[in-house]
């Protein structure tokens, strides 16, 4: 339907660490219909064997894909690979954002020693889940500077951090975003310096978690391979080790009270109560405090929903009735008016799943974690 023709796919895949890994590759070139992927990674350390990356070289060598590669290792992790390895991973996919830079710059020299290609993902987080952040001031003034949006900046960032940028949409139009960044000029580096150093501060206090870290997958993704030899799109079968999802609260909402004590107990206790184990996810509560435009955009993206469908029916918000809202007018109305929205929102910004207003929607997001945890 596209009219692309293969060569002009460069088309990734990853082992989750579910099932043998020789079955594995084997249903991925089957489900994606090719018979070499240009590149097979190893999802995370955690989830594979000490043998697992010697049959990866043997998938190479037998011409399954072109090239072999991990992701999300650390400095640690990837020198004791490297020991015993006949075949130097080609890529280390890691999330790196200002706010991860400082904890994995060791990890980025060591790299690019080794000629290995640093895939940056979750680069985007300073603006979707971490906004009002010490990054804010430095990007915005390189933006100003450039006449470019603070994405754009952002992904020139990582640009100059030698990585290769890995992000995804559904709209047409951030698509030409992301790729106009190929076109602009790059940043300073007293600019690049100001961001790093911002950075290094952390995000925002209030949003801060051990795992900064956050994808914003769609039910069909469409990666961007950007700044290699060419713009290419990689169709990746990525799911992160540990989901991170985000709870809008709002302690005077029944609902949201109900949803918030549904997810702290499927995190401390065996889930469904039938279960052995408890669900495993970092959960993030945002109290009083409602989605950015930004993030509502995403959010609605996710949800396939329109802005109104997150105003609620309180009687409060009769003076602003009306259809054809933005995301800005929904968070302007929130912000002013809480009553204004439906709570909770809850979002898994790893599977691209949202609820708003719905307990029935928040146990279907975690029934899709427990099919993910019991491998079904």
């Amino acid at each position: 339907e596209s009219g692309l023709g293969r060569s002009d796919l460069f088309i990734t895949s990853k082992y989750t660490g579910i099932g043998p890994v020789e079955q594995a590759i084997q249903d991925s070139l089957t489900n994606i219909g090719v018979a070499q992927l240009d590149l097979y990674l190893i999802h995370s350390p955690e989830l594979v064997g000490p043998d697992t990356w010697a049959r990866f070289e043997d998938f190479q060598k037998a011409g399954l894909t072109k090239s072999i590669g991990v992701s999300n290792y650390d400095l640690e992790t990837l020198q004791e690979l490297i020991k015993n390895a006949r075949v130097v991973p080609a890529v280390n996919q890691i999330s790196l954002s200002p706010y991860t830079y400082s904890q994995h710059k060791g990890l980025i020299e060591y790299a690019a020693k080794h000629n290995i290609v640093i895939e940056a993902y979750s680069s985007l987080s300073p603006i979707i889940q971490y906004p009002s952040g010490p990054v804010d001031k430095p990007v915005a003034a390189a933006a100003k500077r450039l006449g470019a949006t603070p994405t754009q900046v952002i992904l020139s960032w990582v640009r100059s951090k030698g990585a290769v940028i890995v992000t995804t949409s559904s709209r047409k139009d951030r698509m030409q975003e992301y790729l106009d960044v190929g076109d602009l000029p790059p940043l300073l580096p007293e600019e690049i310096q100001a961001i790093d150093e911002a950075g290094a501060n952390g995000p925002p206090t209030s949003l801060a978690r051990s795992t900064l870290s956050v994808l914003q997958s769609l039910s069909k993704p469409v990666f961007l391979d950007m700044f290699s030899t060419a713009p290419r799109r990689i169709f990746s079968a990525f799911t992160r080790s540990t989901p991170q999802i985000s709870i809008f609260h709002n302690p005077s909402s029944p609902p949201s009270q109900s949803a918030l004590r549904l997810l702290n107990a499927s995190i401390s206790s065996p889930y469904p109560p039938n279960a052995k184990h408890p669900l495993k996810f970092n959960l993030e509560v945002i109290e009083n405090q409602p989605p950015t435009p930004d993030q509502l955009r995403t959010i609605l993206s996710y949800a396939s929903a329109s802005p109104d469908s997150f105003v609620s029916a309180h009687p409060s918000t009769a003076s602003s009735s009306g259809s054809g809202r933005t995301a800005e007018d929904v968070a302007s109305l929130a912000k002013s008016n809480p009553n204004a929205l439906k709570w909770p929102i809850v979002v898994n910004w790893d599977s691209g799943r949202a609820a708003v207003g719905d307990l029935e929607g928040v146990k279907s997001i975690l029934e899709e974690l427990r099919k993910q945890r019991d491998g079904e």
